[in-house]
């Protein structure tokens, strides 16, 4: 500042008073500092307010700083110091403390301004904070206010959404696969929601998605109705056919004495007896019921028996003694299936050189069967997932044909009320078990020892398959249109090679075989035709 190039000024003069010379950086230094102290009032004053610049002003007029200037000019002009050194120093204290008095008047000046300035800041700061915080607390109480209106009106939104996905439309469906008939639009009713604008709006949006969701359950319903019906249909035709085509048989093998062409006329009533086991699937898979019933009580083992004839490896299967037992002839139809569903799985599912035993028990809760075969099992997940869907069988799905077998078993059994359960057997395979419960089973007096015997098919080759013969005296009310195999002998490790029958032998043995077939389905027709 100018106080500072004064001290400079002073401090340069004062070393050249000593000396009495100037030299000539000296001179040109000290010249220097008199033009930097011009610019620098002319600068200062043009920049300071009339408040400020009358101090300054006024020091500018004084004695003592008309004589420092002049001095400076003589210096500035001559090149030497001042002859008279008193001179010099008292113009040269006079105004620095002229300029440091006013300088000190500048400064409380602006510090009077400066303090005004913060104080008024401060209260406009203060006001600005206090306007800030009652905004503040407004928008907090607002917010709050509107949050819990929206918080209330959105958890209305959940309950309704939550009721609508949760129940309303699982029991559409629910009832909808039970065969119900359902209202669209009573079931579609708008979510009874109020509000905002956005909130309605996304009521709206979900009384659409109800709508549409019912309407395609609805249409989803009525197609599986359609495609269970027409499977109905084929399956009752078939059913038909079937029927006829085993009467022929039945005429076929009365009128047939030629050995070999009974033997294949048998395989060909066997294999009818397992489509017609096919076709009953279908209908029972559609939700209707095969139509085969009998007033009378059907023995347990006659169910057995008819129900392993309907396999095609019967011969692989034994049947063990059971205790004494029927079951209500309107169920003897559907148990038939069932344990033939189960046999057949277990054949499939297991070695050919194995067996597959059958064995029952009257048990207190009912009548107990088990099929055991000696397979390689299943993992605990798929005795698991398997037992789940016979206790609980969800809606047929056409793509999941690999399980047709189960889906059967299970409808079958939720239809009577009946437990069939999966589990690993001691030899490793699997134990299916079914218990019929003690309203379906009534015990018996024990069965003829005719049931039991067994006799053997003749054939040309030395290779013979035995069948079970069929007397006049076994019981008739279901019948058996193929003969169980009975269970492989032991044979020793060197068999004997067998002896060959002659033909009158073969033609004696089919005859006995024919006449029991025919008498055991006259029989089973006239017990038809009482329940009729």
């Amino acid at each position: 500042n100018a106080r500072e190039v004064i001290a400079r000024e002073n401090a340069l003069i004062s070393g050249a008073l000593i000396d009495r010379h100037l030299t000539e950086p000296e001179a040109a230094a000290f010249t220097e500092y008199v033009s930097t102290r011009k610019f620098l009032h002319s600068r200062g004053m043009a920049g300071l307010d009339a408040e400020l610049r009358g101090p300054y002003a006024t020091v500018m007029a004084d004695q003592p700083f008309q004589t420092f200037t002049a001095l400076e000019e003589r210096i500035v002009s001559t090149g030497t110091p001042p002859g008279d050194a008193e001179e010099w120093n008292s113009a040269v204290s006079k105004l620095s403390a002229q300029l440091d008095k006013v300088g000190l008047d500048s400064t409380q000046a602006l510090a009077g301004r400066a303090t005004s300035s913060a104080t008024s800041t401060l209260v406009k700061i203060g006001v600005a904070g206090v306007l800030g915080l009652a905004a503040v607390l407004a928008s907090i109480v607002i917010s709050v206010r509107f949050g819990r209106r929206l918080a209330g009106e959105l958890a209305g939104l959940r309950a309704a959404a939550m009721e609508l996905s949760e129940e309303r439309l699982p029991s559409v469906v629910e009832r909808l696969r039970q065969g119900e008939e359902v209202d669209t639009a009573a079931e579609s009713k708008p979510l009874a929601i109020s509000g905002s604008a956005e909130i309605t709006d996304v009521a709206r949006a979900f009384g659409s998605v109800q709508r549409t969701a019912v309407r395609a359950a609805v249409s989803q319903a009525a197609l599986r109705r359609g495609v269970g019906q027409v499977f109905l249909n084929l399956a009752r035709r078939k059913q038909g056919l079937l029927h006829r085509q085993l009467t022929l048989l039945d005429s076929m093998q009365r009128r047939t004495h030629d050995p070999d062409r009974l033997e294949e006329l048998f395989k060909l009533d066997h294999l009818t007896t397992r489509m017609r086991r096919h076709a009953e699937s279908l209908i029972i898979l559609s939700g209707s019921a095969p139509g085969r019933a009998w007033r009378k009580p059907v023995p347990v083992m006659d169910v057995v028996r008819a129900a392993v004839a309907e396999v095609e490896d019967y011969t692989r299967v034994t049947v063990e003694t059971m205790p004494a037992g029927s079951v209500d002839g309107a169920v003897a139809a559907d148990l038939t299936h069932l344990v033939a569903e189960l046999v057949e799985n277990a054949t499939i599912y297991s070695p050919p050189a194995t067996t597959v035993r059958i064995r029952g028990d009257l048990v207190s809760n009912g009548y107990v069967v088990e099929v055991e075969d000696q397979g390689l099992g299943l993992s605990p997940a798929e005795y698991g997932a398997f037992n789940a869907l016979l206790a609980d069988p969800p809606e047929f799905d056409l793509a999941d044909s690999d399980r047709l077998g189960l889906f059967v078993v299970a409808r079958l059994a939720q239809r009577h009320g009946i437990q069939v359960m999966l589990r690993r057997s001691p030899f490793g395979g699997t134990t299916a078990i079914v218990l019929a419960p003690r309203s379906l089973v009534a015990e018996q007096a024990a069965l003829p020892a005719a049931e039991d015997e067994m006799a053997v098919l003749p054939s040309r080759t030395k290779k013979k398959q035995p069948l079970a013969v069929v007397s006049g005296d076994s019981h008739a009310e279901l019948p058996r249109r193929v003969r169980q195999a009975a269970p492989p002998p032991q044979r020793p490790k060197e068999p004997p090679p067998a002896q060959e029958r002659s033909p009158d032998e073969v033609r004696d043995l089919f005859s006995a075989f024919q006449q029991g077939t025919a008498r055991a389905r006259q029989q089973a027709a006239d017990h038809e035709g009482d329940d009729a």
